[in-house]
């Protein structure tokens, strides 16, 4: 977390930057401070601290909430990515809608589309043989 904060703001301290945005995160009732886990990694001294790690999700969290330039062409593609999705889930509910509308108002009286079985003689008033099989003739 401290990593993407150096990356993203020109703060001398990342370590104070993270501190203070995860106690005002806390304050708001955040998920991405409530879900963050520590892990012990090494450091640049050779020693092991603990710091705090994050999934994709919650990174993608965390660069919403950094008012910084840098994070800036971030939060932009997040918002085209999104709106792609929504168009994406929007246009799926169309066309299910357009779907349920022929359905319902062509066909009211099925509920279902079957298809009639393939090689049998659909009754006629003047046949008498219905349920005869036609002969396949063309070799498949």
């Amino acid at each position: 977390m401290v990593d993407v904060i150096a990356a993203l703001t020109d703060s001398p301290n990342p370590n104070n930057y993270w501190k203070v945005l995860k106690h005002r995160l806390r304050k708001e009732g955040s998920e991405l401070v409530k879900n963050c886990n520590q892990l012990k990694m090494i450091s640049l001294d050779g020693k092991y601290y603990k710091t705090d790690v994050a999934e994709t999700e919650q990174l993608f969290r965390l660069i919403q909430s950094i008012p910084s330039p840098k994070a800036e062409p971030f939060k932009l593609r997040l918002a085209q990515v999104g709106s792609e999705r929504f168009d994406e889930m929007d246009f799926d509910k169309r066309i299910n809608g357009r779907n349920h509308f022929f359905r319902s108002h062509i066909f009211p009286h099925r509920t279902r589309f079957k298809p009639e079985p393939m090689g049998f003689c659909n009754k006629l008033p003047h046949q008498k043989n219905t349920n005869k099989r036609i002969k396949n003739t063309s070799g498949f």
